[in-house]
């Protein structure tokens, strides 16, 4: 009986393990960027980061900064799935240019307008590979 009671235990905590280590795995192979606005002439955060919330880019630059933004489908919206869109945000010293690959067109369309006109934001994207 303490034999049987013993293996169950031990599956038992087999597959808790097993699930957590899925779980881990599955959120540091996630990529989410966040895309922010101070407003009026403030700081724009640029920073992406992995499902757990670890980031390994990050970009500081102001609406000054900015030389274009645009806005490309990749893929349009059918009545079985969801677009895929892509942001791309070149700064003036011509270098750096950010994309954000994501099926949230409503937030992502607000970004080139929200920085032009000077509105605070925070954004959250899922970054579709």
């Amino acid at each position: 009986m303490k034999k049987k009671a013993l293996i169950i235990l031990i599956s038992v905590i087999v597959i808790i393990l097993v699930t957590i280590i899925g779980f881990v795995g599955i959120k540091m192979n996630q990529v989410l960027t966040n895309i922010s606005f101070e407003g009026g002439n403030g700081k724009c955060y640029y920073v992406v980061k992995n499902g757990l919330g670890n980031a390994f880019y990050s970009k500081t630059f102001t609406r000054n900064d900015l030389m274009q933004c645009s806005l490309e489908t990749v893929t349009p919206a059918t009545q079985k799935t969801k677009g895929t869109y892509e942001l791309y945000i070149h700064l003036l010293n011509g270098q750096d240019v950010f994309k954000i690959k994501t099926q949230d067109k409503d937030n992502l369309q607000n970004v080139c307008s929200n920085i032009i006109n000077g509105k605070p934001f925070y954004y959250e994207f899922k970054i579709v590979k």
